[in-house]
């Protein structure tokens, strides 16, 4: 019986380091993985970090959706940028999602509802004022080298958005970062 006593107790601490280490191996695999980073979880952004975030994504081409819960065109546009994303990540396109609401909440649940495939984060008013937001949704399309190629306010159709993407893909571009039209020229 002692022995039987023993082996359960042993069985029990290896649980319990299991359980401590389960979160963090989860932790790891969520910012390892944008997939399900966009699906679980969206954290509050800074200027400077989504200027970081920009400048991390290194020869490739970034698309930055800026857009809120409330706002119907934004609503149209999630499943087809969705699918662009899946469609062109394999050919270095990235594309990250600004909610610009006030309720940390409500994004959550629209982007798990929506099953938006790519990180989206939740923005700001210092946000808007340094990247220059008139309206939602407005995208910001950077070349490869982080430059600031075309914005655009409204509505883009599949047919639009892939012209967009196919066009920063071919632009040649230069692996200065600091050019005026860089990430960098924000703030």
């Amino acid at each position: 019986m002692r022995y039987v006593h023993d082996l359960l107790k042993g069985k029990t601490i290896v649980m319990r380091k299991l359980l401590l280490i389960l979160p963090l191996l989860l932790l790891g695999l969520t910012l390892s993985s944008p997939s399900l980073y966009a699906k679980n979880e969206v954290n509050p952004i800074d200027p400077d970090s989504l200027k970081t975030a920009i400048s991390a994504a290194k020869d490739q081409v970034v698309i930055v959706d800026f857009w809120a819960t409330w706002c119907s065109p934004c609503k149209k546009q999630q499943p087809v940028l969705s699918g662009l994303y899946e469609k062109y990540k394999s050919k270095g396109v990235t594309v990250i999602g600004v909610a610009m609401d006030y309720n940390l909440k409500d994004v959550r649940k629209f982007v798990h509802k929506s099953d938006i495939k790519y990180p989206v984060y939740m923005g700001d008013d210092d946000i808007g004022y340094v990247y220059k937001l008139k309206s939602v949704p407005t995208m910001h399309i950077y070349d490869k080298s982080g430059n600031l190629i075309e914005t655009h306010s409204g509505f883009v159709s599949e047919e639009g958005l892939v012209q967009m993407i196919e066009t920063a893909l071919a632009t040649k571009y230069a692996y200065n970062r600091s050019d005026a039209n860089s990430v960098d020229s924000h703030n």
